[in-house]
């Protein structure tokens, strides 16, 4: 069934309260004239004067009662459409203040942190393009939690999601009340601090926030150690806007877990230039598989005794057309990554096929050492 439109009621129900405002009056009136005429011509009596007399006074009388019956009955209606939209307004306030109650929920849920309540993601891309169009400067600190993942997989995700209440309540300890704190994802949180042309604010929140990380967090009654590598970026010295800041922070986030974890570091031009070269040799390094570039090089190893070859060591070189690239450089990138698990497979691969090819021509004999 078809709900009829709001206005057309509206409009049909004044159409209706006319047509019987003017029925009541027609009836009305047609009664008043028949009834006070001829009562009119009986008190009278055939008096002309007198008759002339009361017609005015019947006159008189209708207007002032059709007056008081018109007043009556505008009024009723008109109070009673007064009600009606009365009505209709308080329950369209009513449904207003529903929508926006609902507005606000969906955009608190939208811009917080469901375990910690801290702002989220999208909270900190707001709030960092606002305070980039002011000018001023801030300190943009990205916080990674050392081997989290370890106490998730020891003790669960429950007790995981508690841990991370107890940073953000840290957190919200250590830095100053105007600081903006926001859980980005998983064990990352984002500190947006103020500041002048000093540091010193930031380098006195950092060093309380890690000195309350010294002590052990209890967590159902069990006590856990975590500790925090942190890298900050400045604006604008650092970075001109969100995207240029988390990317100068994470740089700088890395540094400190690259040192042993536990620390923070501030942002400089080199770690961009350390990070572009790793980003480089990694690219090359997956190249370098296909294409045949890594070799193996044996060198004897000599009993200083007999003088006998007793084995031979395997060393592995990166020749590239361009340069040859240092062991040193290479495999410390290759181990942050599956592609030292491929190296491998090719050395062990390599290492075989030369003992099948020295055994073939007689170099390896059964029972001897190389």
């Amino acid at each position: 069934m078809q709900v009829p439109d709001t206005v057309s009621v509206k409009k049909n129900r004044i159409y209706k309260n006319a047509f019987s405002v003017a029925i009541i009056y027609m009836v009305f009136g047609m009664a008043w004239i028949y009834c006070s005429d001829a009562l009119v011509e009986v008190i009278a009596d055939k008096d002309t004067t007198l008759l002339s007399t009361l017609q005015t006074y019947k006159g008189f009388l209708f207007v002032l009662i059709t007056t008081f019956f018109l007043f009556a009955l505008s009024y009723r209606f008109l109070y009673k459409q007064y009600e009606e939209d009365t009505q209709y307004l308080e329950e369209q306030e009513q449904s207003q203040n529903r929508l926006k109650a609902e507005k606000e929920r969906f955009d608190n849920a939208a811009h917080s942190d469901m375990l910690t309540g801290l702002p989220n993601n999208l909270s900190l891309l707001e709030y960092t393009q606002k305070r980039c169009l002011k000018g001023e400067n801030f300190a943009f600190m990205l916080l990674d939690l050392d081997e989290f993942k370890e106490i998730n997989d020891s003790y669960g995700h429950t007790f995981g999601d508690r841990l991370l209440i107890e940073i953000a309540q840290l957190l919200q300890e250590s830095f100053p009340s105007d600081s903006f704190i926001v859980r980005t994802c998983g064990d990352e949180f984002v500190i947006v601090l103020t500041f002048h042309e000093d540091k010193t604010l930031i380098n006195t929140a950092l060093e309380r926030f890690t000195t309350l990380l010294n002590n052990a967090l209890c967590i159902d009654d069990m006590d856990v150690y975590i500790t925090a590598s942190i890298g900050v970026a400045i604006y604008p010295e650092d970075a001109e806007n969100y995207e240029e800041l988390l990317q100068k922070s994470d740089t700088a986030m890395y540094n400190a877990k690259k040192i042993g974890k536990n620390t923070y570091r501030f942002y400089n031009t080199s770690m961009t230039q350390r990070a572009l070269y790793r980003t480089t040799i990694t690219t090359n390094l997956k190249k370098a598989l296909f294409a045949e570039e890594l070799v193996l090089f044996f060198q004897p190893q000599v009993d200083c005794k007999s003088k006998k070859i007793i084995g031979t060591e395997a060393l592995l070189r990166w020749v590239s057309d361009e340069e040859s690239i240092s062991p040193s450089v290479f495999i410390p990138i290759a181990e942050e990554s599956s592609l030292i698990l491929k190296i491998g497979s090719f050395v062990f691969r390599e290492c075989f096929k030369v003992a099948k090819e020295w055994s073939d021509v007689g170099y390896i004999c059964k029972g001897e050492s190389l």
